[in-house]
């Protein structure tokens, strides 16, 4: 049986961790689409593809076809492959990776009978060099119809990813969390040393002293639930010290209220896990001062 083939279109951070992982896995990376060609003839030239600017016309339909743009250019991309179609098709699969959008942006190729879900790696792309433990072993959230939904998982079982399913009007609050999960984790670091730099701390030095502490927080959650895992001022119930930090942070009101929001969220997980302690009123006057 030949290996399955697959185009992608759009070449960036995605798009390569995608294209790289479908080579590793035996799936044979025809032509890589974007209207960037200069990155499409990079992934390209790593993958053994052919680079096009456009979609290809006269090119037979590959068997997974990964649209990995931009969330608000995949309607578009979705129209000219629908009028690019000029017979129906059972065998190919088409999936978009985005986070908070569901099939249905798919619907157009549904009709003409293509497969269609959504596939959106559980996982964070800061970078096209696509380091191999980055894509091992992680989750990913798939949606679409029954069809659709064990194309996903015949695909995520070839990647070696764990499928997790996501009702379709459930997306946006499936993709709030991984937002909570990663980019607030990045900005909070980004605070921190922001917040040393004031005090002439560079930032390499800063960098180094903080990623000790924000790896072990993460290293913690491996084992331990979120409750459990807390600690500093609050779990202590050291109202002085809140009331302190919250005084020195007025000078940049955003970090403020970012402090301010964050020890909220702590309360809220304490008294969520019957663990409201005897200082809590005194501690959310300390938060709703000036």
């Amino acid at each position: 049986m030949p290996d399955a083939t697959a185009w992608i279109i759009g070449a960036g951070r995605v798009g390569t961790a995608i294209a790289h992982v479908m080579k590793n896995h035996g799936i044979t990376v025809l032509n890589i689409i974007s209207t960037k060609y200069s990155r499409a003839q990079a992934l390209a030239a790593k993958t053994g593809a052919k680079a096009y600017a456009n979609i290809p016309e006269h090119e037979p339909w590959p068997d997974w076809l990964a649209l990995t743009v931009r969330d608000d250019v995949i309607a578009d991309v979705v129209n000219l492959l629908d009028a690019r179609i000029k017979t129906q098709n059972q065998h190919t699969a088409c999936f978009h990776c985005s986070g908070v959008h569901g099939s249905s942006l798919l619907s157009p190729l549904a009709e003409h009978g293509w497969t269609v879900f959504s596939f959106h790696p559980i996982q964070t792309f800061y970078s096209v060099e696509i380091r191999p433990e980055v894509v091992e072993n992680i989750y990913v959230g798939i949606e679409g119809t029954e069809d659709g939904l064990q194309a996903a998982q015949r695909l995520a079982r070839l990647f070696g990813w764990k499928p997790m399913v996501i009702p379709q009007d459930q997306k946006p609050l499936y993709h709030a969390a991984c937002v909570f999960a990663s980019n607030f984790i990045t900005a909070s670091f980004g605070a921190a040393l922001d917040i040393l730099a004031t005090l002439g701390v560079p930032e390499n030095t800063a960098r180094e002293a903080l990623l000790p502490l924000s790896q072990t927080s993460i290293n913690a959650l491996a084992h331990l639930p979120p409750h459990e895992a807390i600690t500093g001022p609050l779990i202590r119930g050291d109202v002085d010290t809140v009331a302190k930090h919250i005084q020195v942070l007025s000078t940049n009101r955003v970090y403020q209220e970012m402090y301010r929001e964050m020890c909220r969220t702590i309360l809220e997980i304490l008294q969520r896990h019957n663990l409201s302690p005897d200082w809590k009123d005194k501690m959310r006057s300390a938060l709703d001062s000036d």
